[in-house]
């Protein structure tokens, strides 16, 4: 549950108009004592402030538009399913480094999104999770034992059909082209019972892939 700015105003003795000038960086005339213990008190509440709500206050987004022909395969159908009930579709890159993964959250959390989708994330770390049940949440290609809608792709018979396909052309050369080595989904492909079956099958003798 969201803390409002007059939960923090009550719990600090301050007025609200002065919480919400330190916490949207307009509080210069407060003292660095005043605008550190409200921002300390922020944080230990777990505000987060309504970008929404602050863009209607000033008349400004902060968002900067970015039209592309168009985006990877996995985002077109959720873009075109999102548009069919009214939603918009914002899209965000992640690098799957825990800190940027939660700010990255956290700042569509400020953003009041209504939920989430996440491509190829690392859902490890204890406090990233804590944020993703905050929110319906989906995340594709990764198994999590806490988010409990996962779409994984069969990576068994993906390659199946991509090696039998390649060895029917007559090629016996295939390379491997994948994500990070440390990434999941790396891991998931390269281990040994996901390629010795369909290359033994097709006796293609089997290098670093």
């Amino acid at each position: 549950m969201s803390v409002s700015l007059k939960v923090i105003s009550e719990r600090a003795g301050l007025s609200i108009s002065t919480v919400s000038h330190i916490l949207n960086g307009t509080g210069a005339r407060y003292s660095a004592q005043t605008v550190e213990f409200v921002k300390g008190l922020a944080e230990e509440m777990g505000y987060r402030p309504n970008i929404a709500a602050r863009g209607l206050r000033l008349r400004r987004s902060y968002t900067i538009g970015l039209l592309v022909p168009e985006l990877f395969a996995e985002i077109d159908p959720l873009e075109h399913l999102g548009a069919q009930w009214g939603y918009r579709v914002l899209v965000v890159p992640h690098r799957n480094r825990k800190m940027e993964m939660r700010n990255t959250v956290t700042e569509l959390h400020r953003r009041q999104v209504d939920g989430l989708t996440i491509i190829y994330p690392e859902v490890t770390d204890a406090q990233l999770v804590e944020l993703l049940l905050e929110k319906p949440t989906t995340i594709v290609d990764t198994v999590s034992h806490q988010i409990t809608d996962c779409f994984v792709e069969d990576v068994k018979e993906a390659t199946r059909i991509a090696v039998e396909y390649l060895a029917g052309l007559g090629h016996k050369r295939i390379g491997f082209v994948s994500h990070l080595v440390e990434s999941v989904q790396f891991q998931q492909r390269q281990g040994n019972s996901v390629w010795s079956l369909p290359l033994a099958r097709n006796r293609i003798p089997r290098g670093f892939l």
